[in-house]
């Protein structure tokens, strides 16, 4: 937990406008996320999903799933906040200790780089009921961030992804024997289980790469 908590700080991720409202988070953050994790890990167990590229947008209980993951973000989120906006805190502490499942929010680079340039129009059409059933504008704005990631991910082949994550996997080691690419492909494999929500954001941020500014 202290490395979750020191990477969320690293992000920014408890920033804050209200007196003492950072280190009341910090404080409340870690019995609040175990609380979280276990009821959404009973809840998919039940769904008979083990990760994000086992969700499809046509399952039968897609809605629901859309629903758990929006809920258990929203539900971090409001302890910075009761009526959260952006999904930021809740998404990153859920993307760091479940990766199979939340990919990560960044209001300045996701929404206003990437997302921005998206039909999310019709996106939200598309499961107006999830939206409807969700409370918070930071829990809406998630699942529909969820729900391009599955509908993306729903359109390429398992072959046609492997090559994708193997690129991506390269690109990140650099210049190095095909030997060493196989050995972090398996580590990754056993540590992730599933790199979709991170392969997720390197292609859409690669996909809007003319509009990502450079940070100071």
């Amino acid at each position: 937990m202290p490395i979750i908590l020191r990477l969320l700080s690293d992000y920014n991720a408890f920033r804050s406008r209200k007196k003492n409202s950072q280190k009341r988070t910090v404080e409340k953050l870690p019995n609040r996320l175990a609380r979280v994790i276990e009821r959404f890990q009973s809840h998919v167990k039940k769904l008979g999903v083990t990760c994000i590229s086992d969700v499809r947008p046509r399952a039968k209980n897609y809605h629901e799933i859309l629903i758990a993951m929006a809920e258990a973000v929203e539900d971090l989120d409001k302890l910075k906040t009761k009526t959260p906006i952006v999904p930021m805190l809740g998404s990153k502490a859920l993307h760091f200790t479940m990766p199979e499942f939340f990919p990560v929010w960044d209001t300045e680079r996701i929404k206003k780089q990437c997302l921005a340039h998206e039909n999310m129009t019709d996106l939200k059409e598309e499961i107006a009921e999830v939206i409807d059933a969700l409370e918070t504008k930071a829990a809406k704005e998630y699942a529909v961030y969820v729900h391009l990631l599955v509908t993306e991910r729903a359109k390429i082949s398992r072959s046609k992804y492997q090559q994708v994550e193997n690129a991506c996997i390269a690109k990140a080691l650099g210049p190095r024997d095909a030997r060493r690419a196989n050995w972090a492909k398996q580590v990754l494999d056993w540590d992730y289980d599933d790199m979709s929500t991170v392969v997720f954001e390197i292609c859409l941020l690669g996909k809007h790469r003319r509009h990502i500014k450079p940070r100071k």
